[in-house]
């Protein structure tokens, strides 16, 4: 494990590590055959005898399903950005189309303003240049299987006061008229609000390819996050701490970059929770 604050870029090694495939339900247009078979010894010759059936075949249809991820409940500072993070996954069995709805909900106490949906297609939770804003009509078509990322983005007004709710509609919809809704909810608050997102510089990798992480935070709010108590190399010391769990399969390598006033520190398997060293361990 690993702790820095405000920005980090890590290394990692994937390492190769095999688990059972889970069997998967047939595509469309796969064509099902079976025969059944019987086996009897004849009481008159003793011969056994062994019967097979006529085949039964049987085609798959196309069958649509999807599943959005998940509904979130965000912190912000008024007059402040949002932004909000789905998945979209296609569970049918066939390529699916999909086209986007984003409202701002009935019943809350305020809209978020400027409202947009973004195909998050480098899934690092950011808007970026190029990508598809799919709350002006845009559409994705997925395979059976695929999934992808979606982003929302507004502002919160700057005259709305601690403690007001907002609602957010985000509703995916294919062209049969099959629909997934996840309703998120934005509360305004005083004092530090901080945002950390992460991303990776691939989407795959083999045994032994490189992994870049890297970790953003940052503070919208009206209050300087305060740190916390921890132990460097056996002294007192304080820190706002990013915490950073080693992912399953992977070695960590090296830090790339830090930015801002952030420092590397090592968390060392077995010690106390917020004790740290400052050199990697031996």
């Amino acid at each position: 494990m690993l702790a820095i604050y405000f920005r980090l870029i890590a290394l990692f090694c994937f390492l190769f590590s095999f688990s059972p495939l889970l069997e998967a339900a047939p595509t469309s247009g796969v064509l099902i055959q079976n025969q059944a078979q019987s086996t009897f010894v004849d009481t008159y010759t003793a011969y056994h005898v062994q019967l097979t059936s006529n085949t039964v075949r049987v085609r798959v249809s196309a069958s649509e399903a999807l599943q959005l991820v998940t509904p979130q409940t965000l912190h912000e500072a008024a007059g402040y950005q949002i932004r909000i993070s789905h998945t979209l996954l296609n569970t049918g069995n066939s390529s699916s189309t999909y086209t986007f709805q984003i409202t701002n909900a009935l019943g809350d106490q305020f809209d978020i303003n400027q409202l947009l949906l973004i195909h998050d297609m480098n899934s690092n939770g950011l808007r970026d240049s190029g990508e598809p804003i799919l709350s002006a009509g845009g559409s994705i078509t997925l395979a059976s299987g695929e999934q992808t990322q979606l982003v929302i983005q507004g502002g919160v007004p700057a005259s709305v006061v601690a403690g007001n709710q907002a609602w957010l509609d985000v509703t995916a919809t294919t062209t049969s008229g099959l629909s997934a809704t996840n309703r998120d909810t934005v509360i305004v608050q005083d004092g530090a609000v901080l945002h950390l997102t992460k991303s990776v510089n691939r989407k795959t990798a083999v045994a032994l390819d490189p992994i870049i992480y890297t970790l953003d935070m940052n503070n919208s709010g009206n209050a300087t996050a305060q740190p916390e108590a921890i132990t460097v190399d056996g002294y007192a010391d304080s820190a706002v701490l990013i915490r950073d769990v080693m992912p399953a399969n992977t070695s960590f390598s090296k830090f790339i970059s830090l930015g801002g006033a952030g420092r590397a520190l090592y968390h060392v398997a077995g010690a106390a929770l917020h004790s740290y060293i400052s050199q990697p361990p031996l």
